[in-house]
C-alpha cells in the first residue's frame, strides 16, 4: 500500500473518531441538555464525518486499488497525489475555522473551494490510470 494511501486512511479515521465523540455529545445534549451552545458543534460533525472521513476514506483506498501505469511512476505524479491530501484536508481545516468565526463565509468558501480543487485533482490525477488500461484491451 502507497504511504500516501495509509496516511489518507489514518486521516480519516482520525477525523471519524473526533466525529464519532462530537456525535455522542450531540445526542447526550438531545437526552440531558449541556448548554444550548452544544449546537454549533453540528456544523463541524457533519464536516468530519462526510469529508473528513468519509471522502478522505474513499480517495485513500482509491489511491491504492485503482490500476497502475504499466510503465514509469506507478500511480502517476506523487506531487499531485500529495496535493491531494493537503488541498482537501487544508480544505477541511478552513471550513471548521469559518464556523467557529463567521467573517462573511469567506473562509468556509475557500475551504469548499480547496475540497473541490482536492477532489478535481484527484480525478485528473487518476484519468489515465483508468484510461490506460481500457486502451490495451
Amino acid at each position: 500500500m502507497p504511504a500516501l494511501s495509509i496516511r489518507m486512511i489514518r486521516t480519516a479515521l482520525v477525523d471519524l473518531v473526533i466525529a464519532l465523540l462530537l456525535g455522542a455529545v450531540l445526542l447526550t445534549h438531545k437526552a440531558i441538555p449541556i448548554h444550548p451552545a452544544i449546537w454549533m458543534l453540528f456544523p463541524l460533525h457533519i464536516e468530519l464525518a462526510l469529508y473528513g472521513w468519509f471522502v478522505q476514506f474513499v480517495l485513500g483506498v482509491a489511491y491504492w486499488i485503482f490500476p497502475r501505469f504499466l510503465e514509469g511512476a506507478k500511480r502517476g505524479n506523487p506531487f499531485e497525489g500529495e496535493m491531494v491530501y493537503y488541498a482537501l484536508n487544508t480544505g477541511i481545516l478552513l471550513v471548521i475555522v469559518g464556523v467557529f468565526f463567521p467573517t462573511g463565509g469567506w473562509i468556509t468558501w475557500t475551504g469548499r473551494l480547496l475540497e473541490l480543487l482536492a477532489v478535481a485533482l484527484f480525478v485528473h490525477l487518476h484519468w489515465n490510470r483508468v484510461l490506460t488500461y481500457n486502451r490495451s484491451k
